[in-house]
């Protein structure tokens, strides 16, 4: 059976996502909220190798209220300048857990927070369910060259890698 070219060419890991969220720390952050989707940008502050992605945040919020009715969210992450864009789609959980809030914090924080034992914080932890992924070449010379070699061919544009990744019992 051929390949169908609408599926992506190679699966993705979670060390995969993990390396591609390195350096895309701020993502729109959607969850659904009084009947509508809602997104607000958001800091990855980790990314760890088995399908968690973990944020702070106030727990009077309107994120961590939106995931109290509704757990299911989507993150969007874009560098243009890299061509790397990523999409997640996850379900969330908010808690308590001083220890981790405690390894999460970082003095940057300070700006929301008095410091990591503020009780107002809450850790978010997104199980990605699904991902899906765009990394093209990191030169925009080279993205356009290989736009304007595809017009002028006739032949579609490859921009580079593509990979999906669809959670199973390892993201637990």
């Amino acid at each position: 059976m051929p390949d169908d070219p609408t599926k992506p060419d190679q699966p993705l890991d979670f060390a995969k996502l993990q390396e591609l969220l390195k350096d895309l720390r701020f993502t729109m952050f959607t969850t659904t909220g009084e009947g509508r989707l809602r997104a607000r940008p958001m800091t990855t502050i980790n990314a760890d190798d088995i399908g968690h992605l973990w944020f702070l945040t106030d727990r009077d919020a309107d994120v961590a209220q939106d995931i109290l009715r509704d757990p299911s969210v989507g993150l969007a992450y874009a560098d243009d300048g890299s061509s790397t864009y990523v999409s997640v789609s996850g379900s969330a959980a908010w808690s308590e857990d001083r220890r981790r809030i405690e390894r999460l914090w970082n003095p940057a924080m300070r700006a929301w927070w008095s410091g990591s034992d503020d009780p107002k914080i809450v850790a978010i932890d997104v199980r990605v369910d699904a991902a899906e992924y765009w990394d093209g070449p990191n030169s925009r010379i080279a993205r356009l060259a290989g736009i304007l070699v595809s017009a002028a061919t006739g032949k579609e544009y490859e921009g580079g890698e593509h990979g999906e990744l669809e959670a199973g019992s390892e993201a637990s």
